[in-house]
């Protein structure tokens, strides 16, 4: 397919979309976060804004990808990447998150939808990550599909990650009735 074809085959696409929303066929929204909402992705910048080091972490996810470590090896070794810095607490996390910018018309464009929509953010990120991104869009219904887990003293212990993201995502959305539109970074461009 040509590039022509392409870019033309994405205005087709669009304005399906676009005529539906303006039919108000859908009843929800929903979200992807990282990469949709934000300009990045939340796995790197967790590791740098810790303090630790993005090329261990990298490691790490390529020995995964590539089966030399099982899950919970990955997850192990990159919590203690992340607690080595000495800043792996949900204290430091949560400014950490809160600091953290989304897109330029992230605001204004959740404000509009709100209007007319249920709006959902459904993410692979991080709970507190995608609980304070919820929280500056005043959006009520969201699913982080990785939960952190803390000790005690609110120092981060380990996290749970779902390794099939797209079979915790729809689960997610069972409770939702009526037609919803997901949207995800792929679906923007």
């Amino acid at each position: 397919m040509t590039s022509q074809n392409l870019e033309a085959n994405k205005q087709i696409t669009f304005s399906r979309f676009h005529d539906k929303i303006k039919r108000n066929v859908y009843k929800a929204i929903i979200f992807d976060v990282d990469g949709t909402l934000t300009e990045d992705i939340s796995w790197y910048k967790i590791t740098e804004g810790l303090g630790a080091n993005r090329s261990k972490h990298e490691l790490i996810f390529n020995d995964l990808t590539s089966g030399k470590l099982q899950l919970q090896q990955a997850i192990d070794l990159l919590t203690n990447v992340w607690r080595s810095t000495g800043n792996a607490n949900y204290e430091y996390m949560q400014k950490m998150f809160e600091s953290w910018s989304l897109r330029i018309d992230a605001v204004s464009t959740i404000t509009e939808l709100q209007k007319r929509y249920k709006i959902c953010l459904i993410s692979g990120a991080a709970d507190l990550y995608i609980e304070s991104v919820a929280g500056k869009l005043g959006v009520d219904e969201y699913y982080a599909n990785t939960e952190l887990k803390w000790d005690s003293e609110k120092n981060l212990e380990s996290f749970v990650y779902y390794p099939q993201q797209a079979l915790k995502k729809k689960s997610n959305l069972r409770y939702l009735s009526g037609r919803i539109i997901f949207l995800k970074k792929s679906a923007l461009q």
